[in-house]
């Protein structure tokens, strides 16, 4: 079982101000990941977490932030939410969940 912070991966742009931040949010219980972007995202967290979104989201209680990046723009963070939703991004997302879980487990 993963800890909560265990898995927190973090990108933080060159730049000063951020705005927006861009989470995967993981469901062990239901091997699930959830991509977005929040400008607040403990608020997003709680969200998913009291079934206050989606009928989607709902039933994969509960969830943890697995992965983070912060932008300055709202456009800069949905470009990078497209690539991670790609093939390509899901497969990086799931690699990086599995290394985290097989080094929690040694």
């Amino acid at each position: 079982e993963l800890e909560n912070n265990d898995l927190i991966s973090d990108r933080v742009s060159g730049r000063n101000i951020i705005r927006c931040r861009l989470s995967a949010i993981y469901s062990s219980s239901h091997s699930k990941i959830y991509i977005g972007q929040t400008d607040n995202l403990e608020r997003r967290l709680f969200e998913h977490n009291n079934g206050l979104l989606s009928t989607y989201t709902k039933r994969y209680k509960p969830c943890q932030v697995v992965y983070k990046e912060d932008y300055e723009t709202r456009s800069e963070a949905l470009k990078r939410e497209k690539q991670l939703k790609s093939q390509k991004g899901r497969e990086f997302m799931w690699r990086m969940i599995k290394d985290k879980i097989a080094g929690s487990i040694r």
